[in-house]
Order: structure tokens, then sequence, then C-alpha cells
């Protein structure tokens, strides 16, 4: 029974750490609905992001988890207080030609303003607009 016990406990914190884990990610997450309550079934776009590592402003579009898609895209965001520079790239690393530097994603605004705001305490933001809805989950800093 005690060897049970033992196993049991440690399976348990491990599964709690990798929960904690988990929530902790690095991974930009935003939604789109197509109703203004965000219904699940109105879910119409979700798009998923990390920063490059080594890089300063430079995201790349990922699966759920993080990883590189198969389907290469990311984009240079550069924040200022009078205007936020947007780059797309068909490329993992802001190099090479530029494929974009016009329409900006709706969820770039929202990056710039919690990477100015450093003491942010929330990570998840709703916006509810007369048709649609969006929501950010934003990693923690």
């Amino acid at each position: 029974m005690s060897y049970f016990g033992s196993a049991f406990s440690f399976a348990l914190v491990h599964y709690l750490f990798a929960q904690v884990y988990a929530t902790q990610s690095e991974v930009y997450t935003f939604e789109s609905y197509a109703d203004a309550e965000c219904s699940d079934s109105a879910l119409t776009k979700t798009d998923y992001l990390t920063e490059v590592t080594g890089s300063a402003g430079c995201y790349v579009y990922t699966d759920v988890n993080g990883d590189v898609t198969t389907s290469v895209s990311s984009f240079s965001l550069t924040c200022s207080d009078d205007s936020n520079d947007y780059t797309e790239y068909e490329s993992e690393s802001c190099t090479g030609p530029a494929v974009s530097t016009g329409t900006k994603p709706w969820f770039t605004t929202l990056m710039c303003a919690s990477l100015r705001a450093r003491n942010l305490r929330s990570t998840v933001f709703t916006a509810h607009l007369s048709s649609s809805c969006t929501k950010s989950y934003l990693p923690t800093r």
C-alpha cells in the first residue's frame, strides 16, 4: 500500500506540474467569433503566435502548442508611441522579401498595448462588438 501511495503522489504532483507549466505558455492566442457573445459555435478563426527566439518583435504563426506550422508565415512588429509598424514575411524568422506592410491584423494593436503595460496582470481580453467578438490570450511576462 505504501508503494501505491508513493506512486500515486508522484503521478499527481507530475500531473499538477504539467498543468501549471502548460498554462504558462508563451503562445499568443487570438480568436474571432461571428457573434457578439463569443459563442463556441460562432468561432470563425484562431491564430496562434510565438515570438521568434533571439529576436525582438518577430512573431511566427504556430499551432496551439507553439510549434511552427507547415504554412510558415511571420511578421515583425515595432511598437512606438506614435505608430505600430507591421511587416509580414513568408518565412519563420522575419527574413526575405516582405509580403505585406499595409493591413495589420486586429490583434497587433493589443499586442503593442500589452508590451507597453509592463505590469499587466490580466492576460485574457474580450471585445464585444455589435455583431462580432474577439478574445485574446496573452502570455504573462
